[in-house]
């Protein structure tokens, strides 16, 4: 890791499984969580997953001080990349459109340019050979991704409320199952997103949430009256897809709350940037 890398990386010693979830209250997270890292992240680029120590992929999600909100998608991707130093051979991203559509590049040969792919009308992508990455682009919405490091499949999902509500990440355990892979060999990081400290929602969204998804255990864990937790209901999801609770991680990081470091759509509506979260399998 040259100095440069090493001087714009967030490493997070604090993640936090589902167990350590519900020990506290999201809000004590939250706390806990700024007052650890408030002097360290003043204005890091990257926040880097602990998945990277696996070896032979690298994950991480930017912060507002790497994206400026006017930068383009492929440009977005091309910029964390280069932050990252890695030069994957392939790299695909969706025009995102909050569904729960999620495509394998397992035998996509045409629409790649210039070592890019653009697939339409999808949210969620897997990808499974030594020189791809996929990412995924949000502004409060759950960026998820799943790594199988048995055989060594990376998928990135864009989950926002209508994605969760169909089960995006569901069917992204799915795919990579399809591609070889086993939940119980997955692991799985949840970058920064909106908290149930901050997401409230109409109480008829809330009803329809917690009527859909009351089979859940602690139903009462993401619907806490008009205030919805999305990142817990997609660990609550993927778990009942048979992925360990400890190999589940989430960063910490609420973007309303952590506004100053991560664009969040809630505070700030059509000016905010995006925030690129991406896997790549480097080996």
């Amino acid at each position: 890791m040259s100095e440069g890398l090493a001087a714009n990386l967030l490493h997070i010693g604090g993640q936090e499984s589902l167990d350590t979830m519900e020990a506290k209250s999201v809000e004590g997270t939250m706390a806990r969580t700024a007052a650890e890292t408030t002097a360290s992240y003043a204005e890091s680029k990257l926040v880097l997953s602990p998945l990277s120590q696996l070896g032979w992929c690298t994950v991480a999600s930017t912060t507002r001080f790497l994206i400026s909100p006017r930068t383009d998608a492929q440009a977005a991707v091309r910029r964390t990349l280069e932050a990252l130093e890695v030069d994957p051979i392939q790299t695909a991203y969706c025009v995102q459109r909050h569904t729960s559509k999620v495509a394998l590049l397992e035998g996509i040969r045409r629409g790649w340019h210039n070592g890019f792919l653009v697939i339409p009308e999808c949210d969620g992508l897997v990808a499974c050979h030594a020189g791809q990455a996929v990412a995924v682009f949000t502004a409060d919405c759950v960026p998820v991704v799943m790594v199988d490091p048995l055989k060594r499949i990376i998928a990135a999902v864009h989950a926002g409320w209508r994605g969760t509500f169909h089960e995006i990440a569901k069917n992204a355990v799915r795919q990579i199952i399809e591609a070889g892979g086993r939940p119980s060999d997955m692991r799985v990081w949840i970058g920064p997103a909106i908290g149930g400290c901050c997401y409230e929602v109409s109480p008829e969204l809330a009803a329809a949430f917690r009527e859909k998804f009351g089979y859940l255990n602690g139903v009462q864990a993401f619907v806490r009256g008009r205030f919805l937790d999305l990142i817990r209901l997609n660990v609550l999801q993927l778990a009942s897809c048979g992925i360990l609770i400890d190999h589940i991680e989430w960063c910490g990081f609420c973007t309303k709350c952590r506004n100053g470091m991560f664009y969040s759509y809630r505070v700030e509506g059509d000016r905010a940037g995006r925030i690129v979260t991406l896997v790549v399998r480097t080996k």
